[in-house]
């Protein structure tokens, strides 16, 4: 019989992104809620500095610095319609340990509480991606993936828990990321928007500060 110690097993997975050379680290407030630990995938642990459970949103410190943080796009958030990608890990273990690239558009505008504060994306968020980058095409991040918005078409969901074919997700937009990152004095990286490709540039996905991260409760 082989026995499985189940207190150093993860109750939680999801995703965060570096946003700072300092090591600081953004992610969903659901990601550290409850958690006695938060870790990255490597093992490293990391503290949490600031919460908001308006917009869910959190920000974690990494124990060293890192030479590799995310863009941030300045300007406007995204609009009615605009093509916006989601970067994360769906169901880890069983698909590729590096993050994966859905691809959609922004479906509504003014979704979520309150108003004006998160977009609505035409992109089914597994569990296991709260805290994901939302990037415009050219590889900047627009806003961050803070939940799951259920379809109809439950007959057709998945047994394993992953998403149905009507889902869509919910996420906090960029305007609201940045005033929660200033709030908390962090210094990130921006660039201005400039025309986006006409597909996602494979290049532009962000892998170095893309971060899968577990809860240990």
């Amino acid at each position: 019989m082989v026995h499985v110690d189940l207190k150093h097993r993860p109750s939680a997975s999801g995703v965060g992104f570096v946003v700072s050379v300092f090591g600081q680290v953004l992610t969903s407030d659901r990601m550290v809620a409850g958690c006695r630990e938060t870790r990255t995938a490597d093992k490293r642990s990391l503290s949490v500095v600031a919460t908001d459970e308006t917009h869910h949103l959190a920000l974690l410190k990494l124990p060293t610095a890192t030479p590799d943080a995310a863009i941030l796009k300045t300007g406007g958030d995204p609009g009615l319609g605009d093509r916006v990608a989601v970067l994360g890990f769906p169901l880890p273990g069983q698909l590729a340990a590096d993050a994966i690239m859905t691809s959609g558009r922004v479906a509504a505008l003014d979704a979520g509480s309150p108003p004006g504060n998160f977009i609505e994306l035409s992109i089914p968020l597994p569990p296991t991606d709260g805290g994901s980058p939302v990037l415009d095409g050219s590889g900047r991040i627009v806003g961050m993936a803070t939940e799951a918005i259920a379809g109809k078409s439950d007959a057709a969901r998945p047994a394993n828990g992953s998403t149905g074919p009507d889902d869509h997700s919910l996420a906090v937009t960029g305007t609201v990321m940045r005033a929660f990152l200033e709030a908390n004095h962090v210094i990130y990286r921006t660039a201005a928007p400039r025309g986006a490709p006409a597909v996602f540039d494979a290049a532009n996905r962000p892998r170095a500060y893309i971060l899968r991260l577990e809860c240990f409760k």
